[in-house]
Formats: structure tokens, sequence, C-alpha cells
């Protein structure tokens, strides 16, 4: 295999952060970002982000690499200018979700070890609890400033996103400058992004689909636009609001985009006529649905299938979905590489045929850091490549199971261990268990995803243990003080004991069967 050469590429990137300063100074009137509550041009972002930029780089000296510092806010414009702010400061930049589990955020925090942390309105009391000794400030109140941009090398750290750990505790993923804005130059310069671009943000801050969501239509001289929490719950609300918001390019999970076209098929006006570009990623995407989606919504916009696990920066794979009569119903391909990218598929430590079931291993000049102060998990996951020949050549091992058509396109089939995605979130299957289990009348549990839907999955907790009595309102609300929403089972089933086989692990196939109990009416306890 060539090798992976990114000088030349590294060399003509643009800066994203530079070329936002230089927008504000080109078009310092044009809109930037638009929440619920404010709307502020490219001279207010680049301002307000300019305050956070020269109060991060006004904290004390400290010995710890990376330098991180942490943004408590939900969605919005402060946010995002708090977001910019300590990107330009050529720090890294730490997102803290005030919905998420307090004792989530205290593990998160206690890994990443930030110099710092702002926080929005609102949030004051949650940022003093949870960063006691560090300098803390509010968004809102920092006072602006000019812009300026401090030097960021092209390997230096950008920011950290967390993800489920099989360990129980969440995995720290650091990304790498080179990186995100390798993905930021490819999908502008892909798409065509530009002035006229409108996103929306519907990805949580602590997900990183939020950074493409956010920072590409900003270094293309576009608009991002922030629905209010409740719009994304409510389909009906959302399409209202994505037509209010003129949005011409959206990412979302296949799960949400199902939810769209039911609730457009009632309501046919309110498909989002100004869309050009649909970008699904997080879940599997099937043929059915494209086609329910353009019989619905019609031609008005390209539909790009995305994968690409946050190890390795955003996405790596793209697909452009064909046309209707020339796809399938079922789960369309991933697509090919971003450029200075591979993909191969591995059957053990050799490259599979065409056609045949492996794992699919990304090879690339641009992944992220790995996980942070945790060179053992990093290692395990970035391995030597057993296909190439050169000592440097490392490829990330995703954990999915895949196959490469003749056509060079790219099938994803799965996962190979206890990691699912749950409304486009990866999962660690055995996080929960862990959690599960430190319960004090739990003995054992195992939790399972169901996937009768195919397109939105979700967990079912099988547990056993003494004192229950079918009762698991307190374990739920145990669970809600430590996991996410979307890491939640959806149905909690107490047994006696849980199915064992004769080495004594557990019996999976000797559990309830899922579909059963969805649609049955004994077993299970929604949550």
């Amino acid at each position: 295999m060539p090798p992976l050469d990114d000088n030349t590429t590294v060399k003509t990137m643009t800066d994203f952060r530079q070329t936002i300063l230089d927008l504000s100074n080109a078009k310092p009137d044009a809109v930037a970002v638009r929440d619920a509550d404010k709307t502020l041009t490219r001279r207010d972002l680049a301002q307000h982000a300019g305050g956070v930029a020269a109060w991060v780089r006004a904290l004390p000296p400290s010995e710890a690499k990376p330098r991180i510092v942490a943004v408590l806010a939900p969605p919005s414009a402060d946010q995002i200018a708090g977001m910019i702010g300590t990107f330009a400061a050529g720090v890294a930049f730490l997102p803290l979700d005030p919905s998420l589990p307090h004792a989530r955020m205290q593990t998160m925090i206690a890994q990443a070890g930030p110099v710092g942390m702002l926080y929005a309105k609102d949030q004051a009391a949650l940022a003093a609890t949870l960063c006691s000794g560090l300098p803390i400030a509010a968004l809102d109140r920092i006072a602006p400033a000019p812009l300026e941009i401090s030097p960021l090398a092209p390997d230096a750290a950008a920011y950290v996103m967390f993800t489920s750990g099989s360990t129980g505790t969440p995995k720290g993923i650091l990304g790498r400058n080179k990186s995100l804005n390798h993905f930021l130059n490819w999908q502008i310069t892909e798409f065509g992004f530009d002035a006229t671009t409108t996103t929306a943000q519907l990805a949580p801050v602590t997900f990183d689909v939020s950074l493409r969501d956010i920072l590409a239509p900003l270094a293309a001289g576009g608009t991002v636009t922030v629905p209010p929490r409740q719009t994304i719950l409510a389909p009906r609300d959302l399409l209202a609001w994505l037509n209010a918001n003129q949005v011409t390019a959206l990412h979302c999970v296949p799960s949400l985009l199902r939810l769209l076209i039911t609730e457009m098929h009632h309501n046919p006006d309110l498909r989002p006529a100004r869309l050009r570009h649909l970008f699904l990623a997080g879940e599997p995407l099937l043929g059915r649905m494209v086609k329910d989606w353009r019989a619905t919504a019609g031609d008005i916009c390209e539909v790009i299938n995305l994968y690409g696990p946050s190890e390795t920066t955003l996405a790596k794979v793209f697909g452009r979905v064909g046309a209707t009569d020339d796809i399938t119903d079922g789960v369309l391909p991933i697509g090919s590489p971003l450029p200075n990218t591979d993909v191969i598929i591995l059957k053990g430590d050799r490259l599979a045929l065409e056609n045949e079931i492996g794992e699919i291993c990304i090879r690339t000049a641009y992944p992220s850091l790995g996980y942070l102060k945790d060179v053992a998990a990093t290692r395990a996951a970035f391995q030597r490549n057993p296909v190439g020949s050169q000592a440097n050549d490392i490829i990330y091992r995703s954990g999915d199971l895949g196959r490469m058509r003749p056509d060079g396109q790219i099938e994803c089939l799965g996962r190979r261990d206890g990691q699912v995605k749950i409304a486009g979130n990866r999962v660690e299957t055995a996080e929960i268990e862990a959690c599960i289990n430190a319960h004090q009348h739990v003995t054992e549990c195992a939790v399972i995803v169901d996937r009768s839907d195919q397109v939105a999955p979700f967990l079912i907790a099988y547990i056993a243990g003494d004192a229950l009595d079918g009762d698991t309102s307190m374990l739920i609300a145990a669970l809600a003080k430590t996991l996410p929403d979307y890491m939640i089972p959806r149905f909690i089933v107490p047994m006696a004991t849980l199915p064992k086989l004769m080495n004594g692990k557990l019996d999976k196939r000797a559990l309830p069967k899922p579909a059963a109990m969805v649609h049955g009416a004994d077993g299970p306890i929604p949550c």
C-alpha cells in the first residue's frame, strides 16, 4: 500500500479559525449564528469569541498537557462563541451539556483536567461545583474584544469528546487540529458550502457531529441556527422550524428522518423546501427510507450517507445516494473513503476477499490523537497495518463488521462486540451493565439491543436481585443520575435469575425474546 503523505495537503488547507476571522472582517453584518434568544452577526461572533479567547489566554500557567478549557452550556449562540474563542486561543475545547447527569460530568472533568471553565447564564452554581478551585467565567459577562488567532500546530489537540466506555467509565477522545481542518475543508469544497449555506445544530454539544453542524457553515461564510431543545423532539415543530430558518444543509440520524417522513405524510406542506443537502450518519440507512423521503419531500435535495468513528474525526467515508430506481430497499452502502484515506476489510490479519465479511479498518493521515490519558486503549485501537509494508502504517480497528463490494463501495453490517448505536450515539452495553450492577438490590444484569426495527434500535435490561419485587423505579432514578437519557434502557425486565450456559456464562438465547416483550403485555417494565 502506498504511504499516506499529508504534508502537501496540510500546507494547502485553510485554517477554519483564520477563515472565520477573515469573514468577520469581510462581511461583518452577515448573520453568523441564530438561536431562539439572539442573533449574532459575524462582527458580534468575532467580538464575543475574542473576549473568550482573551480570558483563556489570561488563565494561570499550568503544566497540564494538553491545556483544556471546558464550556458548560446547552446548544446556543453563547456556547458557539465559547467554542470559537477557545479554538482561537489554541486551547483544546471540552463541551459539557448541563442536561447530562452531574456524576457523568464530574467523571469527564476528572479525566480531562481542564484549566478553567466557561459557563452559560443560570449555570454558575453548577460550574462552581464541578470546577471547585478552578477559574470560571460566565459567557454572557465576558467583555468583547478583537478576535486574535493563536498559533496551533497541525498535530495539536483541538477538542475532547467523550464516548461510552466498556469499562463503565466514559472515554475521552482527543481531536487533532489538522484532522478537524481536513474534514471541514473537504465538506465545504465537496458540497459547495458558501454564504447561502444554513445548517441546523441538532446534535448535542457533547457529540462530535456538532462540530460539523457549527464549524462548516461558519468557515464557508454561512449561518448556523440552533433550535430549542423541545423543537427537536417534536417532528412537526422541527419541520416548521427548518422552513422558518431556511435551512439548506441538515445532519441527522435515520431514526429522526423517519419521524420527519411520517409527519410529512400527514402535512406535506411542511417539507423543508430550501434543503439542498441531507447528511445521514450514526445508524444504518435503508434504501426504502430514502425512497419514502423522496416520495414525500420530492427531489429537493441530495442525500449523502456518512460513516466514521469519532476516533477517526467526524467522518471518513461518504456515499452520494443515487437515483431512486437504482437503490434497493435494504441497508445502503456507506460509500467510499475521503481523500488521503483508505478503508480495508480485515479477516483476522489478512485482507478480506470481495464480499467477504471482516472488520472495517480505517487508514488515514487524519485520525484523532487517540484516547485521553489512556495509552493502552489507544494502542489497542490504533495498530500497525498487518497488510502494509511501512513500520509507521497505522490503522484504526473500528470493531464494525463490513465487506467490500465489487464496485468498491463499502457495506457496514453492524458491531462485532457489545457496542451499539442508539439515536446516533455510540454506547457500550458494558458501561450500562456496570451502572446497573452498582445498585444495591441488583445481583446480576444483562443489557442487549433490540434491532427488530433496524432503523431505531433500543436497549433492554434484564436484571436479577433481591427486594426489587418488580419495582424498578429506584433503579431508573439511580441510572438517571449517572447516564444520559439515550443510555437508559427502554425496558427493564426483572427475573429470578438470568439463564446460564453450562460454562456459567450468560445464555442470551434463553432470555425472553425482545419482540415478544415489546408487543406483548407481560414481562417488561418500560422506563
